[in-house]
Order: C-alpha cells, then structure tokens, then sequence
C-alpha cells in the first residue's frame, strides 16, 4: 500500500471513533454534573443539619466531589479528544492526529491510576471489615 492509501485508512478508523467518543464525552459531562449537584446538596445538608450518618457524610461528600470533578474533566477531555478526531479526518493535519492520540493517552493513563486507586481502597475496605468480623 502507498502513503495515501494509509492515511486514508487510518482517517476512516479515527472518523469511526469520533461520534462514540462525543458521546461518551457528553454523558461523562451530565453524569458528572448530576453527582456533583448531589455531593454538594449532600454536603450542605451535612454541614447545616449534621446529615442523616453525622460527620461521616461530610467526609463522604467531599469524596464524591473529588469524584464528581474528575468524571466531569473525563467528560471534557472525550469531548476534546473526539474534536482533534473530527479536525484530523477534516484535514489530514499530523498535529490535529497528535493532538486525538495525546488526548487517548491522557484519558487511559488517568483512568489507569483511577482504577489503581480503587483497587488499593476496595483492599483497604477489606481489610478494615475484616478486622471487625
């Protein structure tokens, strides 16, 4: 195969990536927004009323505003990864391909340590339960 041929194909498999990564992207922006407007309204009732648990929820809270940032900047990044795609199949620009494949990096190394990160606690939760058992 020639150089074109390649590039022509290559376009064809980022074009088919594009339209499921907006979506993602747009679903990770709602979903995010949704669990940060709970983790705050969870947060004020906790601070205000001392919540259903007491302090125990504001702790919670916070964590699920950490959590709710990240989803929402997961969102964001799909988004942006998914407009580098449309630009590269729109105009054959190496930069515009860098920028899908750099974005792709980012999202899986983040998502990597996410789930390095919830394994370690899932453990930890373990072994606490187990120790009161």
């Amino acid at each position: 195969m020639d150089e074109q041929a390649n590039v022509e194909k290559l376009q064809k498999i980022v074009a088919k990536t594009k339209g499921w990564l907006m979506f993602l992207g747009v679903v990770g922006v709602i979903g995010g927004s949704i669990y940060g407007l709970y983790s705050l309204v969870s947060f004020i009732d906790a601070c205000s009323f001392g919540g259903f648990y007491g302090g125990g929820t504001i702790f919670a809270s916070i964590i699920y505003m950490f959590s709710a940032v990240v989803v929402l900047y997961m969102g964001i990044l799909l988004i942006k990864i998914s407009q580098s795609a449309d630009r590269y199949v729109r105009t054959s620009n190496l930069v515009q391909l860098r920028g899908y494949l750099d974005g792709l990096r980012k999202y899986f190394k983040i998502t990597g340590w996410m789930a390095i990160i919830g394994f370690i606690l899932g453990l930890m939760t373990l072994a606490i339960a187990a120790a009161f058992i």
